[in-house]
């Protein structure tokens, strides 16, 4: 168990200022590629809104496994795509209005 203190001194942020403003739950199923290449599907749950998002985990993005698995596939780097966590904080925003 991590306690306040433990908690502050380790992230900076104090147990007073930490607030519960929603659920986010998130189902993965992973295929493993090898390579330290993994194939993500994410189902996930907030504000009464369900979405899915496909990642692909990585080790090293510079490894000649990695950029093969990227040209077999025709995948582009996604630098800059919305993260789950992004889309729920704007869904509860919404909500609040």
């Amino acid at each position: 168990l991590l306690s306040a203190h433990m908690m502050a001194a380790l992230t900076g942020v104090h147990l007073w200022d930490v607030r519960y403003v929603g659920c986010l739950e998130t189902q993965r199923h992973a295929v493993n590629f090898g390579d330290g290449i993994e194939l993500c599907i994410d189902k996930n749950a907030y504000c009464g809104v369900i979405d899915f998002e496909l990642e692909v985990e990585y080790h090293d993005e510079l490894s000649p496994a990695f950029r093969r698995f990227q040209a077999r596939y025709g995948l582009d780097d996604a630098k800059g795509c919305e993260g789950k966590f992004s889309r729920f904080l704007r869904a509860r925003n919404m909500q609040d209005g």
